[in-house]
């Protein structure tokens, strides 16, 4: 109709109140009515009536009442009531929408009086579409309903049998306008009709939403209620047809309310726990007498959610058994043809869940083989769950299905083990764990918490698993968040996840390793495999020396904890993290500055100073040492640390000389605090000095080149808080081959 013209429209808005003459007369209330609704919304002045358009198509026959069928509602209000009514018969649609600025702006400002007209008139709606704002569920929302109520009560006046409204849409729109433009977006609703409107012919109700409001005093809560379309539910209406219900939102009550009507229900959509859509379905009556009841032809419901609590084995396992029961007694038996299910982010009680799925499946879909949907809430699932005394002897086909669907989405494996002894895995669970396979895992972690034991290899989970996909390239190994570790049993659990892995393991983190459990880790992944990099704490680097053989090709290794005190062949980078007091800090960027020579064939490359420390009295300074491209072979104490020949000798003579000024408080790598600053004659600590050259060049220097820091024995670098030296090397025993062109194919 927009594509006639408002001059036509208006033209056919004159020639209907034209002809009115021959019309009844309307009564003094609807005309006031009348009168409101079409001073709250003219057309444009300069919209002109054409007066020969008008009288062509008010002297043409018949002409006028079919141009006013194609009116769209909100434009009706414009024409004559005895125009209204002629053409209400012919009206099967209708939609409110917000989305014109003209009809927006009727049905903001239309009196509910016309509106009840209006709807008594409609007697032959076939659907109704009600389109809201995104920010504004609420808005004229009085007007929809009364339009559903004023429809039906209008039929029954005019002792119509059945009904004719056969869906209800609601549907989002956006609006380029801000919110504070809207009007009418919380009315009070009208009253409840009584008796309660019977909508025979309703068959689908879409697209209801609903949300939380929080009534607030100052300074705290007061209390929380629905604030959406779950108003409907208390309107009463009964519609015996209804078979689908499409909602986000809703609160189990207030859902059972608006479907206990119904007789033929299909599907209903939702997403709440099974004793959530119990309670929902217990409103419903039970089919007595032999009568199939209201849920006999039910097919689909909603995500069944099982929520994660201390009490979930009681809770939620009566749950998904209280569901099967509510829809057996209602007649829902044999009649579901999917589930989709959600399980909590850490299911510890699986295996009962899915026992009490299993009877769901039995009692109350179409075949044990229907599709069961399941998801998991962190994209996670713990294979030690299978590790439990209920897992059924004879696992049924759901059973099985469902844990190989979890196994085949998950993103992120966690081996993650309990407080007390781990019980061994039953002949039926090693069965299934042989069957998964873990396609969708990039990342796989180990937690072991203090006082956890385990049973023997053979009769763990871990043993009987499927290789790793190649996507599944980062492991990490610790305790339990917050939780101290178990010492030994992480490593022996750690070993048999790392066997597992794939041929190449981007990413391997250790967090509170003792030193046996990092190279049983280690050890675990084999020599067989290549590891990017190696993140370990509290580890000693002759523990992983010691047993390089056995160990996989390494490219970086980064080690928090005490320096090792021997010389590694095949470093590429080092990297120390000094601990300083910040009036320090300048002297530590003196001293080894960028392009400082250290040892055989290393330069410093970088100093960088942590920011998160600047505002404090102490600062980080990190320290790092490239390997040379082109290593130059370091001669005597004046090639310990220089950017040239003269530069070293006038260094280490500064050194022995005390002339650089490096005095602060120094935290040593127990953690304790001590003074080291300068003496009584003014001379800055040549302790500090030498040992943080020395610290350095115990690490780049090579065993065929000896480095001296300086004359006499080099001091203990006290005073100097290794937070990390980061080493990228690749380790292997002495016949491997290393990926690195001046790395050394000697072992360490």
């Amino acid at each position: 109709m927009q594509g006639l013209g408002s001059g036509f429209v208006r033209s056919v808005m004159a020639a209907s109140c034209s002809s009115d003459a021959i019309g009844p007369k309307e009564d003094s209330s609807a005309t006031a009515a009348d009168e409101s609704a079409q001073a709250a919304h003219p057309l444009s002045d300069n919209e002109e009536i054409k007066p020969e358009l008008s009288a062509m198509i008010s002297d043409t026959p018949g002409l006028l009442d079919c141009v006013a069928v194609f009116l769209p509602l909100h434009l009706r209000v414009y024409v004559s009531r005895h125009m209204r009514e002629a053409v209400a018969p012919h009206h099967t649609r209708l939609v409110i929408s917000p989305a014109d600025k003209e009809e927006r702006s009727v049905w903001e400002r239309i009196p509910i009086g016309l509106v009840k007209g209006l709807a008594a008139s409609l007697t032959r709606l076939t659907s109704i579409i009600f389109c809201y704002p995104v920010f504004a569920t609420l808005w004229c929302f009085d007007v929809f309903i009364t339009f559903v109520e004023g429809h039906a009560e209008g039929r029954r006046t005019a002792n119509m049998q059945g009904g004719s409204l056969q869906t209800i849409v609601l549907e989002k729109v956006s609006l380029s306008w801000d919110k504070p433009r809207l009007q009418r977006c919380d009315l009070p609703l009208p009253p409840p009709a009584v008796p309660p409107p019977t909508l025979h012919a309703l068959t689908s109700v879409t697209g209801l939403a609903d949300g939380v409001v929080t009534r607030r005093r100052p300074h705290r809560v007061v209390w929380t209620e629905p604030y959406g379309h779950s108003r409907m539910a208390d309107r009463g209406w009964r519609m015996p047809s209804l078979a689908r219900v499409e909602q986000t939102g809703w609160s189990c009550p207030s859902l059972g309310r608006f479907i206990c009507t119904s007789r033929r229900l299909q599907h209903v959509d939702g997403d709440f726990s099974g004793g959530g859509w119990a309670s929902a379905f217990e409103h419903l009556p039970v089919g007595d007498g032999g009568q199939p009841g209201p849920l006999s032809q039910l097919k689909s419901i909603g995500k069944i959610r099982i929520l994660c609590s201390q009490r979930r084995a009681s809770v939620e396992s009566s749950g998904l058994r209280q569901l099967q029961v509510a829809l057996s007694a209602r007649g829902c038996r044999k009649s579901l043809t999917g589930l989709d299910v959600v399980l909590p982010p850490d299911p510890a009680e699986l295996c009962g869940d899915l026992c009490a799925l299993d009877g769901l499946v039995t009692n109350c879909c179409i075949s044990p083989d229907v599709p069961v949907s399941v998801g998991i809430g962190t994209n996670a699932f713990n294979p030690f769950s299978l590790h439990t005394d209920h897992f059924p002897p004879n696992p049924t086909p759901t059973f099985r299905r469902t844990i190989q669907q979890v196994a085949q989405k998950i993103k992120r494996l966690p081996f993650s083990l309990r407080e007390g002894p781990l019980p061994p895995a039953t002949e039926a669970a090693i069965d299934l764990a042989r069957t998964l396979s873990f396609d969708s895992a990039t990342e796989v972690e180990v937690r072991v918490p203090f006082r956890a034991t385990i049973p023997p290899q053979d009769s763990m989970i871990i043993s009987h698993l499927q290789q790793l996909p190649p996507q599944a390239a980062r492991l990490t190994v610790g305790g339990r968040p917050g939780l101290q570790a178990e010492p030994y049993v992480m490593g022996a659990v750690g070993a048999m996840v790392a066997a597992k892995m794939p041929k190449y393991v981007k990413e391997v983190i250790g967090e509170s390793w003792v030193g046996e459990d990092a190279v049983r880790v280690l050890e675990g992944l084999g020599r067989d495999r290549e590891v990017g990099s190696v993140k370990i704490k509290y580890v000693f680097l002759e523990q992983l020396t010691s047993t390089a053989a056995t160990l996989p090709a390494i490219h970086e290794l980064e080690v928090e904890g005490e320096p090792s005190q021997r010389s590694v062949r095949g470093l590429r980078r080092v990297e120390i993290h000094v601990d300083v007091r910040k009036t320090a800090v300048s002297d530590v960027v003196e001293l080894l500055d960028r392009g400082t020579k250290l040892g055989s064939g290393f330069s410093v490359t970088n100093l960088q100073i942590d920011k998160c420390v600047l505002d404090s009295r102490d600062s980080d300074v990190v320290v790092t040492a490239t390997r040379d491209m082109r290593p130059q072979v370091a001669a005597g104490a004046a090639a310990v640390a220089s950017r040239d020949p003269a530069a070293s000798h006038d260094l280490a003579a500064a050194l022995s000389a005390g002339r650089l000024r490096v005095g602060a408080e120094m935290v040593d790598g127990t953690g304790t605090s001590r003074e080291v600053g300068e003496g009584q004659r003014g001379r800055p600590s040549r302790e500090l000095q030498v040992g943080l050259v020395d610290d350095l060049t115990s690490w780049a220097a090579s065993p065929s080149a000896p480095v001296a820091v300086a004359d006499g024995p080099s001091p203990s670098p006290e005073g100097i808080h290794h937070g990390q030296q980061e080493i990228l090397t690749p380790f292997g025993g002495p016949d491997r081959e290393m990926p690195s062109p001046v790395a050394s194919r000697e072992a360490p």
